[in-house]
């Protein structure tokens, strides 16, 4: 399937010992499914046109709040109805726009299957569980 949309974001963590702070990290809209990386790796792509690394997060879209902040022109959260909240930045007002319209259609989007939860990967898929 192709990405409805792809790039670098950062991401607010929110960690007790360093504090909050903010992350790049590499965000792929599929599917109606929000998927994140650590980083974006130089042979992102393998030649079949799947991706070469194993995702960070995986979250489903479909019922989710997109809102834009008030206080910066580039920054928007996404709310799960499971909880969760993704604070992101873009790296400028159009990314943020352009972003937030892919967003909010595969948010309002009843045409993808499956359960929505937010699943981290399995600490046996040798990568990191924290999910944010």
């Amino acid at each position: 399937a192709t990405p409805q949309k792809e790039g670098t974001l950062l991401k607010l963590s929110v960690s007790k010992p360093n504090g909050n702070k903010y992350n790049r990290r590499y965000f792929v809209l599929i599917n109606g499914a929000l998927v994140y990386y650590d980083v974006i790796f130089e042979k992102m792509y393998r030649s079949d046109g799947l991706l070469n690394c194993k995702p960070k997060f995986f979250l489903p879209m479909l019922g989710c709040k997109v809102t834009l902040s008030k206080d910066s022109r580039t920054a928007f959260v996404i709310e799960h109805p499971g909880g969760l909240t993704l604070s992101l930045v873009a790296s400028t007002e159009a990314e943020r726009a352009a972003w937030a319209a892919v967003l909010w259609s595969a948010a309002e989007s009843t045409s993808h299957a499956g359960k929505n939860t937010a699943v981290a990967p399995r600490a046996s898929e040798s990568t990191p569980t924290a999910l944010i």
